[in-house]
């Protein structure tokens, strides 16, 4: 059910996007995050927009995620989906930080300052990165299941997307990829594969990211953006992993002890 509820807030959100985020007299999304397509905070400060924050607190929650890993990945009772996919999660979360930092970097400008004229113009080897260090390895932990030679596929189809549509929605369509690609390789997961991971772990990630997404894309002038703007997608999504880990080594313990 909760995957169903991520898939159809994921396509909602997209379609309103489409249909409303361009119409000149939309009310429904903030007009900020409209001509930005993130909520942006400290704009005018070099190093310290929300693109340089999330990149800062997706290398912190990277750590930790490794840190977890290797502290726990002997462990048998998490020697099955929550450990084999970790990996990909920690590699996951620092090639979305690569991308924050990337847009940092290419709208500061040469004189350090934010180029708020910039419009995004990729070459090959910008995409070849691209598709390497950040579609892979997300799409790789979103569809676990499938063979790397189709993810791989799939990383390429998915940046000549992205390099077909303008920057501002570039969050909308990264979101809807990932969200939507994730439930339904989940959903179509054999029913001997949905055990206690399989239910649990929506409710760290997918549910909070698409509250998170709609808050952003709502509220970013009349508070958001004065709390930090979009690094709290990053550090929501991060953290979700997190928690998700700890989730099942806790519950993996129960077991043990009660078996």
């Amino acid at each position: 059910l909760l995957y169903s509820i991520s898939l159809a807030m994921a396509l909602a959100f997209a379609l309103a996007v489409v249909l409303y985020a361009d119409h000149p007299n939309q009310s429904l999304f903030d007009k900020e995050w409209v001509k930005e397509g993130f909520c942006i905070a400290n704009p005018d400060a070099p190093f310290w927009t929300s693109h340089d924050t999330s990149f800062y607190a997706d290398a912190l929650l990277t750590f930790i995620m490794l840190a977890l890993y290797f502290r726990w990945r002997k462990e048998s009772h998490l020697q099955g989906i929550c450990s084999s996919r970790m990996l990909l999660f920690a590699a996951a979360t620092i090639g979305h930080g690569v991308g924050h930092a990337a847009l940092a970097h290419i709208i500061r400008g040469s004189d350090g300052g934010i180029d708020p004229q910039f419009e995004y113009e990729a070459n090959w080897k910008e995409m070849c990165v691209r598709i390497l260090v950040f579609w892979f390895p997300l799409l790789m932990a979103s569809c676990s299941r499938s063979p790397w030679y189709l993810v791989a596929v799939s990383a390429v189809v998915a940046q000549w997307g992205l390099i077909s549509i303008p920057l501002k929605f570039e969050f909308t369509y990264v979101q809807t990829v990932l969200l939507a690609s994730h439930a339904v390789s989940e959903l179509t997961r054999p029913i001997k594969e949905k055990g206690w991971e399989y239910a649990t772990f929506p409710l760290f990630l997918n549910v909070p990211i698409g509250i998170v997404g709609w808050t952003e894309s709502l509220a970013c002038t009349s508070f958001y953006r004065s709390i930090g703007g979009h690094v709290w997608y990053d550090t929501t999504l991060g953290a979700g992993l997190i928690l998700f880990y700890v989730a099942c080594h806790q519950h993996g313990q129960h077991v043990s002890k009660t078996a």
